[in-house]
């Protein structure tokens, strides 16, 4: 294909309509692939990500001397209003849910706001918006415009989406494992947040309802929280500060370590004390930090 360097700067992806002669490579941690690079003779590369993938972003295109092709988009910064995009729904629901998780806590450490059984159906309202946001996610996962299949070892291996998936195991993606668990685990959540409304219930309900529950969640919260970093950093580690995706996932991480340390120190029974004050203090945290990586989805959404 003939390269002109006008048409290029304004759409790179039309040196990409023949692959046959770009040479291919497969990359990401473990059995996972999550990075799949085409470079041309000419040195162009087009870097097809997972995470990028399922956000709706498209792929990123590296100009022959090493630097990305950037097109003028705007402030990511500036632009918050795409109810168009999965991904922003996604976004939306994580905010909202973590408002919830993170003000709860702080009623109960200050003693100011809701209590009792209104501060448990806040928490319950929380862990709705979270089941919406992560089941969103996953649909995000099974949907996206390369599909699953894309990001395979198999070098031959295509999209194949005839249809609308609502449902699909698809172990050998990353995203699947980076989406699936947060959804089983705001299931606990749901049952766990309940099981805090019910009134005059027995120390063994309680342990049954909320404790196992919410630790249970919690794991599950934290096994997909370490995947999304697999899926965004191609490795078990990598610090990259200028990504805004890089800063998702950990701050992600943070959220999901802090609530299940908070759900190991919510023993039923326990009035109060310092392991009532530090369960609120770590599912503050957890709020928090979870809070970040959700807001931080909206600029990530409108990046390059």
């Amino acid at each position: 294909m003939p390269f002109d360097a006008q048409k290029t700067e304004k759409e790179p992806a039309r040196l990409f309509e023949r692959l046959g002669s770009a040479i291919e490579r497969r990359q990401g941690a473990g059995p996972f692939v999550t990075l799949v690079s085409h470079t041309l003779p000419s040195g162009w590369v087009r870097l097809n990500a997972s995470r990028r993938d399922r956000k709706g972003l498209g792929p990123q295109f590296i100009h022959p001397d090493g630097t990305p092709h950037c097109l003028k988009v705007g402030n990511p910064w500036l632009r918050f209003w795409a109810p168009d995009r999965l991904a922003w729904w996604v976004a939306v629901c994580f905010v909202l849910g973590s408002v919830h998780f993170t003000l709860g806590p702080v009623f109960s450490i200050s003693g100011w706001g809701l209590a009792g059984r209104a501060r448990a159906l806040w928490y319950f309202i929380g862990s709705i918006f979270f089941t919406m946001a992560s089941y969103l996610q996953y649909l995000e996962a099974l949907n996206a415009p390369l599909g699953p299949e894309y990001f395979g070892k198999d070098p031959g291996a295509g999209p194949s989406m005839p249809h609308w998936r609502w449902f699909g195991f698809f172990p050998k993606h990353v995203a699947f494992w980076a989406s699936f668990p947060q959804f089983l685990g705001t299931l606990c959540f749901n049952v766990n947040c309940w099981g805090g409304l019910s009134v005059n219930q027995s120390v063994a309900a309680a342990w049954e309802k909320e404790w196992a529950t919410g630790v249970t969640g919690s794991v599950f919260f934290l096994v997909s929280a370490w995947f999304a970093i697999l899926e965004v950093c191609h490795t078990h580690f990598a610090f990259e500060p200028r990504n805004i995706s890089w800063w998702v996932v950990w701050t992600n991480f943070l959220g999901c370590a802090g609530f299940l340390v908070g759900a190991i120190l919510a023993l039923p029974g326990v009035g109060s004390g310092w392991i009532l004050c530090a369960d609120n203090w770590f599912n503050f945290q957890g709020g928090l930090f979870f809070l970040i990586s959700s807001y931080l989805m909206l600029p990530e959404l409108f990046s390059e």
